[in-house]
């Protein structure tokens, strides 16, 4: 197959479909690769590449709106941060639930005012103390902290949930959801969506970045030759935000 001459010596971002390994060099499908706008570094290119893509999918599902009260959990997550920042720029009211200061640092430092701690015994009151009921969950983090949320869903709202990192993702008891009028979707629709789907999400996250909407949050990188390092520090939950490998 002959590639045009143009996509020479061009930054571009794309995923390699390789598993279990690090590569210098990858061949992908032209068709595949999108390019990075100006705007945008390679490194916050590198951290849409997954999450982005997420991140904007997940509010296409919830339809989030200007006056929602937004609940997100797991914020100070690569996909977390993402939708605190694009929920708040599409009108929402949005509190940011992570665990511990260093977290919720992080997550100020972005901007976001309403920051919960969820590893605080009454954090769901907290909530309550500032938007009352939310009409939408966004749970990246499942077990019980995703439980607890649901918990705080207004009558009518809706939930999308993308992530389990805490034990597990939380389901809401569909009698439970009809009987309170709440629309359930995640991970399953996620997984569901076709190519031409996944790439539109991840343009629409690298054009959120350039028009400076929202700011991808990179808690840490680590050389290519320390790469267990960062498997560590991601499963040990001690990352915050994204963590990237750097040739």
């Amino acid at each position: 197959m002959t590639v045009d001459p143009a996509w020479a010596g061009r930054r571009v971002v794309v995923r390699t479909g390789a598993v279990g390994g690090y590569l210098d060099r990858a061949p992908v499908p032209v068709d595949d690769v999108l390019a990075v706008p100006a705007a945008v570094s390679l490194r916050d290119a590198a951290a849409l590449l997954t999450d982005g893509a997420t991140a904007f999918a997940v509010l296409d599902l919830a339809g989030v709106r200007p006056g929602d009260r937004v609940l997100v959990t797991a914020a100070a997550g690569g996909a977390g941060a993402l939708l605190v920042q694009a929920a708040r720029a599409a009108g929402a009211r949005v509190v940011a639930a992570a665990r511990g200061t260093t977290k919720g640092d992080a997550l100020r430092r972005l901007g976001v005012t309403d920051v919960v701690d969820y590893s605080a015994p009454d954090w769901t009151d907290r909530v309550r103390a500032v938007v009352g009921g939310i009409d939408v969950l966004l749970d990246g983090a499942g077990g019980a902290y995703g439980r607890a949320a649901h918990d705080l869903v207004a009558p009518g709202g809706r939930v999308c949930a993308y992530g389990a990192p805490a034990g597990g993702f939380a389901v809401l008891e569909p009698a439970s959801a009809r009987a309170r009028g709440i629309a359930v979707t995640g991970i399953g629709a996620l997984q569901a969506a076709g190519p031409q789907t996944r790439r539109a999400h991840l343009l629409a996250a690298l054009d959120a970045v350039a028009a400076n909407r929202v700011t991808p949050l990179v808690g840490q990188a680590f050389p290519l030759d320390r790469a267990a390092d960062a498997h560590r520090a991601v499963e040990d939950r001690a990352a915050v935000g994204k963590t990237l490998l750097t040739p």
